[in-house]
């Protein structure tokens, strides 16, 4: 019976020990991915997520370009995420590219809808992008969008 318990726990310490030595290869294997994993999302976060973005602009069918008519439209982005929202000005902020006094338009399916009276002869719409992805760089890159509608 002496014999036996020495025995028992020479097995237990060789068990141990090995199970050590495999925890310690796992350790190495998970620092390793944890190490690329780092470096991809630090790699996202230099990027523009979108290398292409495009903007398109729909006026409504029922519009009638007369001064003093309500003008409807839809501002599409495509490549856009549920982040995403555009600032809607008709004036810019005098003697800068800022806008004056803008409405935050967000997303139905990467279009945002806007209306505006027609004041003038000539109607400006500016559109301003920003992109609310979690990784990656802001849509500060995108120039300020400007569209022109006439009436009557």
């Amino acid at each position: 019976m002496k014999n036996i318990i020495p025995v028992i726990i020479l097995f237990a310490l060789i068990g141990c020990n090995n199970s050590q030595t495999g925890l310690a290869e796992k350790i190495d294997l998970l620092k390793k991915q944890n190490d690329s994993l780092t470096k991809i999302i630090d790699d996202l976060n230099e990027k523009y997520i979108f290398d292409e973005i495009k903007a398109d602009f729909t006026p409504s069918n029922k519009n009638k370009y007369k001064i003093g008519e309500e003008y409807n439209g839809k501002f599409f982005l495509i490549g856009h995420n549920n982040l995403d929202y555009v600032l809607f000005s008709t004036k810019l902020e005098e003697g800068s590219a800022n806008l004056y006094r803008p409405d935050t338009l967000r997303s139905k399916s990467a279009s945002y809808k806007f209306s505006r009276i027609l004041d003038n002869k000539e109607n400006n719409f500016f559109f301003k992008v920003y992109l609310g992805n979690e990784y990656g760089q802001n849509g500060d890159y995108i120039p300020l969008l400007k569209m022109s509608q006439q009436a009557e």
